[in-house]
């Protein structure tokens, strides 16, 4: 069968004869792909609808979006939590932002957005909305990444390869501090306060 998409407005249609499977993260290694090669910019835009949704909930003043964990289902997530004492030392000139979902995670003194949250839209939305993002390697980065905002991502040392080495996969909108001691995140915090 063949696949309708669009592209640039108009409807085009894919043979699907010889086509390829490839998880979006290889895409640039299948296409052989220099690093200077891969865009950058953002490909995702918040919708208007959520963004107002979201102006009337948050508060006002400078916000912080913090996550400190991802989905228990990852099977590296053991290795990429951050401690959430790590996170709470941050300090920050206006509301911190708490965008982990579950209810056990929700936080005193905290803005928690996961009561709020129902769909893609709505995070793209509060992601576009924030002053910065701190955050694990989780999908938040990504988000972030698409749509142009402004985050650090803390990896664990043990990270995949696009947190590694000098190439960024995202503008300069993302910045990266690796881990550089397993289960040790000091050294990474000390860095993101300086950046904060």
């Amino acid at each position: 069968h063949d696949i309708e998409c669009i592209l640039e407005g108009e409807k085009h249609f894919l043979e699907t004869e010889n086509s390829v499977q490839v998880m979006a993260m290889y895409l640039p290694i299948y296409l052989k792909l220099e690093p200077d090669e891969i865009y950058r910019g953002p490909y995702l835009k918040p919708s208007e609808e959520y963004i107002n949704k979201w102006k009337k909930l948050l508060p006002e003043g400078k916000l912080l979006g913090v996550k400190w964990q991802g989905t228990p289902a990852y099977d590296q997530q053991l290795h990429r939590d951050i401690p959430f004492e790590k996170i709470d030392s941050l300090k920050w000139d206006g509301t911190k932002v708490n965008l982990q979902l579950e209810k056990e995670l929700y936080k005193e003194g905290y803005f928690n957005a996961g009561e709020h949250i129902e769909s893609l839209e709505d995070t793209l939305a509060l992601l576009s909305l924030l002053d910065n993002t701190v955050t694990s390697c989780t999908s938040i980065i990504h988000m972030i990444g698409s749509i142009g905002a402004k985050g650090i991502v803390c990896p664990p040392i043990a990270c995949y390869y696009v947190w590694l080495g000098d190439t960024k996969w995202y503008g300069d909108n993302v910045t990266v501090i690796r881990q550089k001691k397993h289960k040790n995140w000091n050294e990474t915090f000390d860095k993101v306060k300086q950046l904060i």
